[in-house]
């Protein structure tokens, strides 16, 4: 939940070396403070489509509820009413996705699920919804998913696939638009990266500003 203002030398030069693995791709950056992410991927990956976000939304959110005070905030944007509902009730929804996140940091399946729903094919078969309460769960149901390639990419069994999908849909981990929420994202990347340490034998202490 921590959010340091910018990123460090390291992470401008991860991004620069490996801009081009964006190349094509949508980009979200939660958190745009002076827009540095934004800056290297346009310069190494002219092709991406890059989404920003002003981190005073962020620290807004967060100040008001440690604070104990009100933030209004609505969706502007018809097309993406259906996200209504993850604001309605902001101390509701977020203690349901820490423990859905909670849970699914222990599964190690769950977490496989995770990494690969990017990826998945996904069909909608309508618009999305703008007039209802449950949204979230009519843009489910419009949503028609390949879950044997699921399975492929994941590399588990279709009983497992089922099971996975019911939790992390249900814990809101994942959603209908092929994104992940922003826990469960940021865990899939530290261990990533710890990986990718270990793999080459770094040790957190190797690495110097």
């Amino acid at each position: 939940m921590s959010f340091i203002g910018s990123i460090n030398a390291e992470t401008r030069k991860w991004l620069g070396n490996n801009g081009a693995a964006f190349d094509g791709r949508q980009v979200y950056v939660g958190c745009s403070g002076a827009f540095t992410v934004e800056q290297l991927l346009t310069r190494y990956a002219p092709k991406a489509k890059l989404w920003g976000n002003d981190v005073s939304l962020y620290s807004g959110v967060l100040g008001a509820y440690l604070t104990d005070q009100a933030f209004p905030l609505e969706i502007a944007e018809e097309n993406y009413a259906w996200l209504e509902s993850f604001i309605s009730d902001t101390e509701a929804k977020a203690a349901e996705i820490f423990e859905g996140v909670a849970l699914f940091s222990q599964n190690a399946v769950l977490k496989r699920l995770a990494a690969a729903w990017p990826m998945v094919k996904r069909k909608s078969c309508g618009p999305p919804p703008t007039d209802q309460e449950d949204a979230l769960e009519v843009l489910w149901g419009q949503t028609r998913i390949d879950f044997q390639g699921w399975a492929v990419l994941a590399q588990v069994s279709p009983v497992q696939v089922m099971e996975g999908y019911q939790v992390l849909r249900g814990n809101g981990i994942i959603l209908p638009d092929g994104t992940l929420n922003h826990l469960a994202e940021s865990l899939l990347k530290k261990e990533a990266a710890g990986k990718l340490m270990a793999d080459f034998g770094i040790k957190p202490g190797d690495i110097k500003k």
